[in-house]
């Protein structure tokens, strides 16, 4: 239940809703974790939003195509860029 989940894609269409600077125990700083929120659908075009976050040292690229499992119970799992050519139809006509 806690493992598996459902492929959605997203298109990155927004900058972050939110960034901030993740600091250790210590104080020192570990990275940059940018929160975004975006319109994610499933292979058969169902839709939903997504929040989730990424730590990277840019904010993801504009137009990209993610491809991320989501958890019913735990949210978002993990996330790759994919190529368009990648996505579902159903799921492309949704997001773009």
């Amino acid at each position: 239940v806690y493992d598996g989940g459902t492929d959605y894609y997203i298109k990155v269409t927004d900058s972050p809703i939110k960034q901030e600077e993740v600091k250790d125990d210590s104080g020192k700083t570990m990275g940059t974790q940018y929160t975004y929120q975006l319109l994610g659908s499933d292979e058969e075009g169902h839709t939903k939003e997504i929040e989730f976050y990424v730590y990277k040292e840019q904010p993801l690229r504009k137009n990209a195509y993610l491809k991320m499992v989501i958890n019913e119970k735990r949210g978002p799992l993990r996330w790759e860029e994919v190529v368009e050519s990648k996505i579902p139809e159903r799921a492309k006509e949704k997001i773009e």
